[in-house]
């Protein structure tokens, strides 16, 4: 029996039309983001502040110095602006990503300032974006209010995990995989 006909047979059985989606790779994922985001297709959110990682998730790198928060990324409510994407399945980061802001280290007397790397949180990357994940949780101010909101963050349905990629030298960001809830 020839694949044509295996086809025909199949497609006969099934009550509606058959639709065969090819399968959208990591390259074409974030040329999309940035087109959405170029184009101005997204619903503004808010400002993101932090970033939480699963830490049984991670493999650190190892570093010669001690990191402060290593399961996380704080800017300290002067992060990257958030979007929904208009069909509401994508956060998008609708700016530049700034290095996230020193942090005050209190284990020493009297304290002083260690950076946030993006290079101690994780060595995984692609081409010259930086690949921390998983991320567990999102904290962000919305727009026009004073609190902060917390976005749930799970296994996609594809069985994902949303991973954060950012570029340190273009300051470009974005969240790929998983699935979250506002």
């Amino acid at each position: 029996m020839s694949m044509s006909a295996i086809i025909r047979r199949f497609v006969s059985r099934v009550a509606g039309p058959l639709v065969v989606c090819p399968a959208i790779g990591l390259h074409q994922r974030i040329a999309a983001r940035r087109d959405a985001v170029k184009r101005r297709e997204f619903t503004l959110v808010g400002r993101l502040s932090v970033i939480v990682f699963e830490p049984r998730g991670m493999k650190a790198p190892k570093v010669d110095h001690d990191v402060i928060n290593g399961n996380m990324l704080d800017w300290e409510d002067r992060g990257p602006w958030l979007g929904l994407s208009m069909d509401q399945q994508d956060l998008l980061i609708t700016g530049p990503v700034p290095h996230p802001p020193e942090l005050r280290d209190t284990r020493a007397y009297p304290p002083t300032l260690a950076p946030q790397r993006y290079r101690d949180r994780s060595q995984q990357s692609f081409g010259d974006f930086v690949v921390v994940q998983p991320v567990h949780q999102i904290l962000y101010k919305p727009k026009g209010e004073a609190t902060f909101k917390l976005i749930r963050v799970s296994t996609g349905f594809d069985g994902s995990q949303m991973a954060f990629l950012v570029d340190p030298e273009l300051q470009e960001g974005h969240f790929i995989g998983g699935h979250f809830q506002f």
